[in-house]
């Protein structure tokens, strides 16, 4: 199974998903299952009543909704809490950044490696992780998921 995951549908990560084929968008991987949190899903959609008013950022984010989210929701599986991908690769919600913010852990053998996506935008956030990022869509959260690393 191939499978095409982002940390986040924030519109700098959410693209990729899909091309223009000159009459619309479509899967860039077309045989993929797109991995896609569904607090994500919900909080960028268009259509979600509680969205506030539209800055440049948050038009940014529909416009990448309806173009990169929108054409593969058919084949994805929205996922919740935690997401196994195979025996080596799990997904991990870790809202703050965005509400369905996640990262993925790898294990193998005795190895084991976090990707974090966004979660930790500056390396002075480890040092002072109270310091998140003025995108984040809740700092609170984010600042306390990223004093746990």
């Amino acid at each position: 199974m191939s499978t095409s995951w982002s940390t986040h549908l924030r519109y700098d990560h959410g693209g990729w998903n899909t091309r223009p084929d000159g009459e619309g968008w479509q899967p860039t991987f077309p045989n993929a299952t797109y991995l896609i949190p569904r607090a994500d899903k919900d909080w960028f959609d268009p259509r979600t009543a509680h969205r506030r008013s539209v800055d440049p950022g948050r038009l940014r984010g529909q416009l990448v909704y309806a173009d990169s989210v929108t054409p593969v929701l058919d084949r994805a599986v929205l996922w919740e809490d935690s997401y196994r991908i195979d025996g080596n690769l799990v997904l991990e919600s870790a809202p703050g950044h965005t509400p369905g913010s996640s990262l993925l852990r790898l294990t193998s053998g005795t190895d084991r490696a976090v990707f974090v996506g966004d979660l930790l935008h500056s390396a002075v956030q480890i040092l002072a992780p109270a310091h998140s990022s003025c995108f984040c869509e809740d700092p609170e959260s984010a600042a306390a998921l990223d004093s746990a690393f």
